[in-house]
């Protein structure tokens, strides 16, 4: 039987001496292979700890590789612990690899865990914006148009 574990639980193995990291909502004990992993250590310690199956699935590890995670497997993520508790550093919201949560089955509603934050003020580049101003500008030119009218004609 697989030992259910929380998201607190994982978060505690963080460190190079206790490595611990989710895929697919299963906990896996890697620390035995962080100086054995084809890719360095560094992307495991940055995950460390935290939901890595975004980062797992996008760097398109072989059957192999996936094969080699059953011998590291200590339990299984406890129900409603996903991503959301133990997004990844490396997970930003406009990063390629935390797109949402139904991508590592953290969101059972298929919402994305949380919505992205909005833009910070004046930086929308949505075209929106700039229809705006257009709209304005072309508003003061025909005012200006007409006040010369008025102005030269009269």
């Amino acid at each position: 039987m697989s030992k259910i574990l929380t998201a607190e639980e994982v978060k505690r193995h963080n460190t190079r001496k206790s490595v611990w990291m989710v895929i697919r909502n299963e906990v896996y004990d890697v620390t035995s292979f962080v100086d054995e992993h084809p890719g360095g250590e560094d992307p495991i310690l940055d995950a460390a700890g935290q939901d890595a199956t975004i980062a797992f699935e996008d760097v398109g590890h072989s059957e192999d590789a996936k094969a080699m995670l059953k011998k590291y497997k200590i339990g299984t993520l406890a129900p409603g612990e996903g991503c959301c508790k133990m997004r990844a550093k490396i997970w930003r919201s406009s990063s390629q690899y935390h797109r949402d949560c139904t991508e590592c089955n953290a969101s059972r509603r298929g919402k994305p865990c949380r919505p992205p934050p909005p833009p910070p003020r004046g930086s929308q580049d949505d075209g929106n914006s700039r229809l705006k101003y257009v709209v304005l500008a072309l508003g003061i030119a025909i005012l200006l148009g007409f006040a010369y009218k008025k102005y030269s004609s009269g």
